[in-house]
């Protein structure tokens, strides 16, 4: 720009003189300081899969107060994991949450942290601090609950099959929590042995899922069998 400086009262023929100059307009937010968002508690060490998670923080704030919306993105350094991430953990109010479901990628210890971005700045980012969280599989320290009684068969040589059907054991993960499936670790299977537990039944008798089937034709197998 030019500045033009003339004198009303001289005569002369250098009564005016200039100068120029440089004006530069900034939008104040280009040069805002951020405070990054803080997750309070940094370490999860007992989270597990198939249980809501949820790690809150505090909301970006900029030194101008007026810089417009922020936009907040959940990321775990492992940018391999960040698609899973993504599929996991979703944004509400100021916190991420979610629900892990799979074995991998999530069993084991993570490194999350959020990227704060002003919507109307991209080019203004920052950071907030990392958090430590440990998301671990139940179903390694499940205890099945026995509480069975098995209706006693009786068949007769060369006569009619006698069956029962037993209700399907549990464990104790499945009727931890309602968010449990009945089979989250993994469906069941069952064997019959004798009872000293080790020595294989006899043809006679049969499992097929949770029904007990005895029947035979063979004299010699007349008698009481505990199985």
């Amino acid at each position: 720009m030019v500045v033009t400086i003339t004198s009303t009262d001289s005569i002369g023929g250098s009564n005016t003189a200039t100068d120029t100059f440089v004006l530069t307009l900034q939008d104040v937010c280009k040069s805002a300081v951020l405070t990054a968002p803080n997750f309070a508690t940094a370490s999860y060490p007992s989270e597990n899969l198939w249980t809501a998670m949820s790690f809150t923080f505090t909301a970006l704030s900029e030194s101008v107060g007026t810089c417009g919306p922020v936009t907040y993105t959940f990321k775990n350094t492992d940018t391999a994991q960040q698609t899973a991430t993504d599929g996991v953990f979703s944004l509400s109010g100021l916190a991420f949450g979610g629900t892990a479901s799979t074995i991998s990628p999530w069993v084991g210890t993570h490194t999350f942290f959020v990227t704060a971005t002003l919507d109307n700045y991209t080019s203004k980012t920052i950071d907030s601090n990392q958090i430590s969280v440990t998301i671990g599989n139940p179903c390694t320290t499940t205890t099945i609950t026995d509480t069975q009684t098995i209706t006693n068969l009786a068949t007769t040589v060369k006569g009619t099959s006698d069956s029962t059907t037993f209700t399907a054991y549990t464990d104790s993960v499945s009727t931890a929590s309602a968010a449990f499936g009945a089979n989250n670790c993994g469906v069941p299977t069952y064997e019959i042995k004798m009872s000293d537990g080790t020595t294989a039944v006899p043809g006679y008798l049969t499992l097929s899922g949770t029904t007990l089937t005895a029947t035979t034709t063979d004299p010699s197998h007349i008698g009481v069998h505990n199985i």
